[in-house]
């Protein structure tokens, strides 16, 4: 029996995991984003679903970030 299910990785780089993204608010708190970085290859990303099932390729919107 063969699965259909896709493994939850990057599309990019492979790696398994994923870190949401803070910022401080115009008050001063502290709070989330809501973006995302994964933890390879450091895309920045708005949806974890495109991030695993996008195509293997960049968009325009999103941003690779250097280590």
């Amino acid at each position: 029996m063969s699965s259909t299910h896709r493994p939850y990785r990057c599309r990019l780089c492979g790696a398994a995991s994923y870190q949401r993204l803070l910022h401080r608010g115009p008050d001063g708190a502290m709070g989330y984003s809501g973006t995302y970085r994964c933890s390879g290859c450091a895309i920045d990303f708005a949806d974890p679903i495109e991030w695993r099932d996008a195509p293997a390729e960049p968009e325009p919107g999103l941003t690779a970030l250097s280590h």
